[in-house]
């Protein structure tokens, strides 16, 4: 049996789940693979199907959107579907809602931005507060707290969210704008 993170022997594909359990890869996983990988290297995410409510499959095809992955299916085990992602060089990548075409030098801060978006709108669900600039640098990759005030920046320009400062710790509220939901901060979390 191949375990999760085994690498084939004469194969680039990293198997990211057991082909016996069907569970799907995390988001945490799949950030460190994305970020690691080079063209080629190929991440097995989940086999069987896709549970409807799984965060890391829906990472995968928003990489697949931003044109830093492809996507498909193969069988490995008789009866069993495999889906994998493929990492391919990136593209200058379509522009999206009221986001304009960005350059290639922009498509990684682009990249970047998307991924912080996701980690802030799994916080907001989660009813979590907002992590420090440079642990959020830490969480998705990013080069440090500077970066992560850069791709504030984009995605409150991008109206993607909305950057509220607070008194509490700590000190500021984020809103996802297409789901209302937002960060917590310390004083809701003692009340709760």
């Amino acid at each position: 049996m191949v375990a999760a993170g085994d690498i084939v022997a004469g194969s680039t594909l990293t198997l990211g789940v057991r082909a016996d359990d069907g569970l799907p890869v995390d988001v945490g996983t799949i950030l460190d693979w994305v970020e690691a990988a080079v063209p080629g290297d190929e991440l097995h995410y989940c086999s069987g199907h896709i549970p409807r409510t799984a965060e890391g499959p829906k990472l995968v095809r928003r990489l697949y959107d931003l044109g830093l992955v492809e996507i498909f299916g193969r069988r490995t085990v008789p009866g069993v579907w495999h889906y994998i992602a493929r990492r391919i060089a990136p593209s200058v990548p379509v522009s999206v809602s009221k986001r304009a075409p960005l350059d290639p030098g922009k498509a990684a801060a682009r990249g970047e931005a998307l991924l912080l978006l996701d980690m802030l709108r799994e916080l907001a669900a989660e009813g979590r507060p907002c992590p420090t600039n440079s642990v959020l640098a830490t969480l998705i990759g990013a080069q440090d707290g500077n970066r992560i005030s850069y791709l504030f920046k984009l995605l409150r320009q991008w109206d993607e969210i909305t950057v509220e400062p607070t008194a509490e710790q700590p000190r500021r509220r984020v809103t996802i704008v297409a789901t209302g939901g937002s960060t917590s901060i310390q004083s809701e979390r003692r009340a709760g």
